[in-house]
This record gives structure tokens, C-alpha cells and sequence, in this order.
């Protein structure tokens, strides 16, 4: 490759290296997911505009519609940053796939260096804080808060260790579908290290183990239980295992050992854990609210008055025995944006998912990835998170390539 292409391709590089660090603060603006992705992917459409023009993905037209519903919603709703900043999500869900999908396509798939020394940097990062200064380059972000607090994890490049363990789950995603599990297993143990040991999120060792629940239930009902998965599934529980007998004075101070164990104990006391709480309440109210509104979409700045209308009903006074009014703002769950804002319409996000993955979930590792996939976005990771916009813009360029993994 000449130096001249090389120079050509620095812009579909440098907006996969955006994607897979979300949270840089380059602009200082006030909010944990940062728009450097939507802007390039600005700039890199403009420039590919013809190539566009001719062969835009069919698949991308329901992001239109639901960028135009969310233009209206904008309009009868009331103004401020948190409604810009909610409705730019819908535009970033249009712009940022279709630039990824373009990027992969002038790359010919992501770079696996690229893709190596990436999940490399947030280990390190992860690594210092862990063992010598736990602010390390804290300063490249909006805010950084949770880290090392009560058991907890350290952050990496993340607001909070449980946004580190979200980066962390959408690598495993990003790496179960783009490479063969035979000749990419240094990416993979980098990942799970990372995951089990610096992140500790309860969040999302919590979805991980629902998604192999869902998987094995689905395998189950489909017949399909082999001795392959049982080995799998032995390796994983073992795997935890032993970290826990390994590292047991250090796991009982973590909060994954302490919701855990206060789940076996008194599960009925889990949601007063504050932050349990609210990530149950982000994540299902707003489907609550797609029943009581008839499926009519609530638009943007009215979560929290609807929170508030909940609070007088007996019926879920468990879900709102410790909560902080102000943390309701912002919905902190994507799919619980997308279901209060848009209502029913919502479910075009997961259709778009499910029309990617439905030729090819018969195979076991494209199964996981959707079932996690789609966990985690009940989970508090924002729409406009560019690495979930990445994986968006993935999964349509592995399509037209019929799902083929590199090495």
C-alpha cells in the first residue's frame, strides 16, 4: 500500500479508533458519550455523497424514519440540552452506522492490529489504576467517578467501572463476530482478563450469565444442546471458579460478592441498592409506559414526571423505596430511551438486529452475540455510545459479506 493510499484510508481509521473510545472529552462537553464519531462520520459522508447516492443500504431506511419521527417528537417537546442531547442519539443511529459501514468496506473489515492494540490500551490504562494512581488520564474524559468506591472496579477510559465492563461486553461482541475463535484467542483471554479482573461490574457479569441462560434455554428448546456448548459452559463456570478461590480475600470486598451475596440472602431487599434500583426502573419502566400510552410514543424531557405519576401507585412502591429524583432526567438504558420516546415504535431498533442476525443464528457464537447484544442495551449505556453505533454499522457490513470471520 502506498503512502498516498494510506493517507486516503487515515479518516476511516481514525473514526474506528473514535468508536472504540467513546468517551474521549475532545470538546469538552458535558456528557459521558462524546459526538467525535457522529462529526467525522459527518465528514465522511460528505465526502463518499455519489457512492451513497447510488447504493445506499436498504436496511438504513428505517433509521431515517425513525431520525424524521424523532424530529418531530423534538418539536412538540420541550427544549433544553437534555432533549438535544437525547435527539441527537437518533441522529447519530442514521449517520454513524452508514460511515462505519463505508469505513469497513474502504478497509476491508476492521483492522486486527487496530482491533488488538485497542483492547491492549484499555488494559493498561486499567492496569495503572489499578495498582498505582486510580486517576490516571482521567482528565480525557467528562467525569470519572465509581472507580475503586465500595468494591468496585476501575474505570479504564470509562466514566465507571460499569461502562468499562460495557466497552468490555461489546469487544466480546465485536470479536465473536468478526474473528475465528481458533487464530484470534490472545484478543479473547485479553478481553475476559479485563472483564473478570479490572472491570467488576456486577452490571455486567449480571448480563452475561442472563445471556447464556437465554442461550442454553433456546438451545434447549431448539434440541440443539451438544456436548460442545456443555464443555463451553463447564470451561466458563470453572473459569469463575477458580478466580474466586484464587482471589477470594479480594473478591469479598468487591460489589459483585456483596449483591451476590445479598441477592442469595434477601432477595427481596436487592432494589435498595440505589443503583440497582435505577437501573431496573431505566430499563423497565419505559416499557410499562409503552402499555400505559397505548404504544404512543412520549418524546423527549417527560421520564421523570412519568416516574414521579408511579410513585403514587401502591403497586410498584418496592421499585421507589430508594431512588434520586434527579438521576430520572435522562434515561439511562437505550432501549429504554428508545421505548419511552419513540413507544412502539421503538422495536424498529431490535427488528433492524434481528434482521441482521436471523439467516445465521443457527450458529452458536452469532446466537450469544445477539442474545448479549441486546441485553446489554437494556443496561445504562447511552444510544449514542459510537461503539454500539459501531457494531450497528458492523453487523450491516458482515451482512453483505455473509458473515465471514478473519483470522
Amino acid at each position: 500500500m502506498t503512502n498516498n493510499n494510506k493517507s486516503n484510508l487515515f479518516i476511516y481509521w481514525l473514526l474506528l479508533i473514535f468508536c472504540f473510545f467513546p468517551f474521549l472529552n475532545i470538546f469538552r462537553l458535558p456528557t459521558d458519550s462524546q459526538p467525535n464519531a457522529l462529526l467525522l462520520s459527518i465528514i465522511i459522508l460528505l465526502f463518499n455523497y455519489k457512492q451513497i447516492k447510488e447504493r445506499f443500504p436498504v436496511k438504513l431506511i428505517l433509521f431515517i424514519f425513525i431520525a424524521f419521527i424523532a424530529f418531530l417528537l423534538l418539536c412538540f417537546s420541550e427544549l433544553s440540552i437534555e432533549s438535544l442531547f437525547s435527539f441527537t442519539s437518533y441522529i447519530s443511529l442514521l449517520l454513524v452506522p452508514l460511515a462505519v459501514y463505508i469505513s469497513l468496506n474502504k478497509l476491508g473489515g476492521i483492522p486486527k492490529n487496530l482491533f488488538l492494540v485497542t483492547i491492549i490500551l484499555w488494559g493498561i490504562v486499567a492496569l495503572i489504576q489499578r495498582f498505582i494512581f486510580v486517576d490516571f488520564l482521567s482528565f480525557l474524559l467528562y467525569r470519572n467517578s465509581g472507580a475503586g468506591l465500595m468494591g468496585r472496579g476501575v474505570n479504564s477510559l470509562a466514566p465507571e467501572p460499569t461502562y468499562y465492563g460495557s466497552i468490555l461486553a461489546l469487544f466480546l461482541i465485536i470479536y465473536f463476530i468478526n474473528y475465528t475463535k481458533k487464530n484470534s484467542i490472545f484478543i479473547l483471554g485479553l478481553i475476559l482478563v479485563q472483564l473478570i479482573i479490572l472491570s467488576l461490574s456486577s452490571t455486567i457479569v449480571a448480563v452475561i450469565f442472563a445471556s447464556i441462560l437465554f442461550y442454553v434455554l433456546f438451545q434447549f428448546l431448539q434440541f440443539k444442546i451438544s456436548k460442545t456448548v456443555i464443555l463451553s459452559l463447564l470451561t466458563f463456570i470453572l473459569l469463575i471458579t477458580f478466580t474466586l478461590l484464587y482471589f477470594n480475600e479480594s473478591i469479598e470486598e468487591t460489589r459483585i460478592y456483596s449483591i451476590a451475596n445479598i441477592f442469595i440472602n434477601n432477595p427481596d431487599i436487592i432494589l435498595l441498592d440505589e443503583s440497582i434500583n435505577e437501573r431496573v426502573n431505566h430499563a423497565l419502566f419505559p416499557l410499562i409506559s409503552i402499555y400505559d400510552h397505548y404504544g404512543f410514543p412520549m418524546g423527549f424531557n417527560r421520564f421523570q414526571n412519568y416516574i414521579i405519576s408511579k410513585m403514587d401507585n401502591s403497586t410498584f412502591s418496592i421499585f421507589f423505596v430508594n431512588i434520586e429524583l434527579d438521576h430520572y432526567k435522562k434515561i439511562m438504558s437505550a432501549y429504554g430511551a428508545v421505548f419511552f420516546e419513540l413507544g412502539i415504535l421503538g422495536f424498529a431498533i431490535p427488528y433492524y438486529l434481528y434482521s441482521m442476525f436471523r439467516n445465521i443464528l443457527n450458529n452458536k457464537v452469532y446466537l450469544f452475540s445477539f442474545i448479549l447484544l441486546n441485553l446489554l442495551l437494556f443496561t445504562s449505556i447511552s444510544l449514542n455510545n459510537s461503539l454500539i453505533l459501531f457494531v450497528f454499522g458492523n453487523v450491516l457490513y458482515l451482512k453483505k459479506q455473509n458473515f465471514k470471520t478473519t483470522d
